[in-house]
């Protein structure tokens, strides 16, 4: 799928941010955090869900801002949003009661947001993050 991970942000009570990885983590510890990650989604406590995107020889980002209902992408090599790859991150992280017509425009309109350029792909990955 080329989704290499994801990020969780949200505010939590005292309105401090929050983000976990799933690579911190052992993979049976895996299922619970996606289970919490899909809670804070459906309940509405996440805002925003941040992906690395494999390109193929390197990597870009996508934000998906789950309050707009909006998706932007940035790439330092300047090449267009993959929307199979978007599309796919949208559709295992949208929530199930929100406009599936609406995302499915969101996805092929992904905007850019501003990433500087790199010549060489090598640490894309660290700029991304």
């Amino acid at each position: 799928m080329g989704i290499a991970s994801f990020f969780r942000r949200y505010y939590g009570e005292d309105d401090k941010i929050l983000s976990l990885s799933p690579f911190e983590m052992e993979l049976d510890q895996y299922e619970p955090f996606y289970q919490k990650a899909r809670r804070g989604i459906e309940d509405r406590r996440t805002k925003q869900v941040f992906a690395f995107i494999d390109m193929g020889g390197h990597w870009g980002v996508a934000v998906v801002d789950l309050e707009r209902c909006e998706v932007a992408f940035g790439d330092c090599l300047n090449q267009p949003a993959p929307t199979d790859r978007i599309s796919a991150l949208v559709n295992w992280i949208r929530p199930r009661d929100r406009d599936e017509a609406h995302w499915r425009w969101a996805t092929k309109q992904a905007s850019k947001f501003e990433v500087p350029e790199m010549e060489r792909p090598e640490s894309s990955g660290i700029l991304a993050a």
